[in-house]
């Protein structure tokens, strides 16, 4: 599964306006569909869908702004290896949801074992639960600038190559 793809989107968000995006049905459709992954058990054509829906849904003349900003993000993330301090922690995470929606409401997976050696797999679950809470938000632009500060830090230092 290629996460990059759903990371530089979730980066890309806040090229829009929570205005444009909070009642978008688009990017509701999407955040479920995100719900519904479960890593340990999916399949290819599982993540080829939510590629698919990522794509068409940047095709969109609405969404201009946001296909740029996605096209420079993936173009940076794809050089580079995502350590997890790149990444929210679970405390970060669990910060900005609201106090009456816990995260396991929103399909929160847990992730691998925490013996497991599988980084790659720990990686896709930390990804895939930042979109679950992120196109679930009140507001998705601007829970993902916050939520990926240190990751858009980074990225703004380093170069396309």
């Amino acid at each position: 599964m290629n996460t990059k793809t759903l990371l530089a989107f979730l980066q890309a968000l806040p090229a829009s306006t929570d205005a444009d995006l909070t009642n978008d049905s688009a990017i509701k459709q999407l955040g479920n569909k995100v719900q519904l992954l479960n890593p340990s058990e999916m399949r290819p054509n599982d993540w080829g869908k939510i590629q698919t829906q990522i794509q068409s849904l940047l095709e969109t003349e609405k969404y201009a702004a946001l296909n740029q900003a996605y096209q420079t993000a993936r173009a940076k993330l794809e050089t580079l290896d995502i350590t997890a301090n790149l990444l929210p922690t679970p405390a970060e995470l669990k910060a900005v949801q609201p106090a009456n929606r816990q995260i396991g409401t929103l399909g929160y997976h847990p992730g691998p074992d925490s013996q497991s050696e599988n980084d790659e797999e720990s990686e896709n679950y930390e990804i895939i639960n930042l979109a679950i809470i992120i196109l679930n938000d009140d507001k998705p632009a601007t829970t993902s600038q916050s939520l990926l500060q240190r990751l858009n830090a980074f990225l703004k230092d380093s170069p396309i190559t």
